[in-house]
């Protein structure tokens, strides 16, 4: 008998909604496997996640358009989709938060429950309530509880800092050389903003009805047809196209009328690889024969970056290349501004923050949230609380799945802050590994590589070192 009814995938910035939906759930009658209900200090949390995830008679997935990209939602993800596949009374239902439906592979073979419209989350939490019964919502809500109902979302993200709308500034500048640039992003660094970002700026560069929004379908064996046909609906295109040849000669047509077309493309690298091909294909021949008039933006992270430097895909190898920039002082300063509890920081704690963080977000965010709470905190203070974060942890538990030697070195990295030369393109499995994981960070002249922060590389001793 499972020790628990549901287990509850999610990422670490749902988090306030996820806690409230679970005492929703509670309340409903249910056990529920949350991390920090259920990790018990001391032990070890990746083991105790695995352990509640095998224990739970169902699992539900909190689905946001950046959900994949978190390594340790994907592993658990792949867990329970093998449990579905191999044990017929197991359940995996999706949840759906963002106003953008994301296109993610578990989302097209089973049904999912909307709890986007906050003023709906009853007639949601019903339906989620009679999936984990097995039975059928039917027409009326019957469901006789008093539920706790979730904060509104946070208001829109604070405006990028000059520096970082100096960067895009200067991303845009450069399409006046470029027919088409990657924007190479770290795991975890893509705040929530840079894309409405990045688009206002395309459009007061390129015009409003000149700006495409493209996110091809996510997985490896996407049907080609469904998934022309997704770009060309993104794009605006008739909904009769089903092929790259189709898609070509919808913007051809376009371009060829006078008109400028600028593409905003992310999750290209996801995709599979023959619909990334043809697509590449037509992205080539358009950009060469109309250098002037259609331009493309492409944003990925360490997929991205391998196909620019393999050069196995021809089309990128003209491309130019951009890595966003590191957090600054003023860029802390508007974080802790944008708290739910707003916290003041000056220029001397927004530095120390930096400095021990190393500008990761996860203990950056942590410093911020520990300095409203005591502005005469210590490194020892923060190291205590990332040692007791689950979200601190998952950063290493995937490397806890590699083979011994692999590990073994990393324990060795570990043991050290300076870690090793670096190069543009890094070609050590591990170490470009570590990089895009965004626990690495360059030296400040790019020839070297270190650890994002001390706190960090003890956490990963803990973990992999058992120290």
């Amino acid at each position: 008998m499972s020790a628990y009814d549901v287990f509850i995938c999610h990422k670490s910035d749902q988090k306030p909604w996820v806690l409230v939906l679970a005492r929703n759930l509670k309340t409903a009658g249910f056990s529920v496997f949350l991390d920090e209900w259920c990790v018990i200090p001391g032990y070890s949390i990746p083991e105790s996640l695995f352990e509640g995830l095998q224990n739970s008679r169902k699992g539900i997935v909190v689905v946001t358009p950046k959900v994949m990209e978190s390594g340790w939602v994907k592993i658990e993800y792949d867990r329970m989709i093998s449990r579905r596949n191999n044990e017929k009374d197991y359940t995996l239902i999706s949840v759906i938060l963002s106003a953008e439906i994301p296109r993610v592979p578990f989302l097209d073979d089973i049904s999912w429950i909307d709890f986007r419209d906050p003023g709906k989350y009853r007639d949601a939490f019903y339906q989620l309530y009679c999936a984990l019964r097995d039975k059928a919502p039917g027409a009326e809500n019957t469901l006789g509880i008093e539920l706790e109902i979730p904060e509104p979302a946070p208001p829109p993200p604070p405006e990028r800092g000059t520096g970082e709308r100096a960067f895009i500034k200067d991303v845009f500048e450069q399409f006046h050389q470029r027919r088409a640039i990657l924007l190479l992003v770290q795991e975890d660094r893509w705040q929530a903003g840079i894309d409405a970002e990045l688009q206002a700026f395309s459009v007061d560069r390129f015009g409003e009805t000149n700006v495409r929004r493209i996110v091809p379908p996510f997985g490896a064996h996407e049907n080609l047809e469904n998934y022309f046909s997704l770009i060309a609906d993104q794009s605006g295109f008739d909904k009769g196209i089903r092929s790259a040849g189709q898609l070509r000669a919808a913007i051809e047509h376009t371009l060829a009328n006078g008109e400028t077309l600028f593409l905003l493309l992310s999750g290209f690298e996801n995709n599979c690889e023959q619909g990334r091909l043809e697509l590449a294909g037509v992205l080539r021949g358009l950009n060469e024969k109309y250098p002037q008039t259609f331009k493309v933006l492409i944003c990925g992270g360490e997929k991205l970056a391998d196909m620019y430097y393999s050069g196995i895909l021809s089309y990128l190898n003209h491309a130019g290349i951009m890595e966003w920039p590191d957090f600054t002082t003023e860029d802390v300063g508007r974080l802790a501004g944008h708290k739910k509890d707003p916290v003041s920081i000056d220029a001397a704690a927004a530095q120390k923050l930096l400095q021990l963080s190393g500008g990761h977000p996860l203990i950056l965010d942590m410093g911020i949230d520990l300095y409203g709470r005591n502005k005469d905190f210590t490194v020892e203070d923060l190291e205590a609380e990332a040692m007791q974060s689950p979200q601190a942890w998952q950063l290493f538990t995937p490397f806890m799945r590699v083979d011994a030697n692999m590990r073994q070195e990393l324990c060795e990295l570990l043991s050290r802050e300076d870690v090793a030369p670096a190069q543009p393109y890094i070609f050590d499995p591990l170490l470009k590994r570590l990089y895009w994981k965004n626990l690495l960070r360059r030296s400040v002249n790019r020839n070297r590589l270190y650890w994002r922060c001390d706190i960090l590389r003890k956490v990963g001793l803990r973990i992999l070192g058992n120290r």
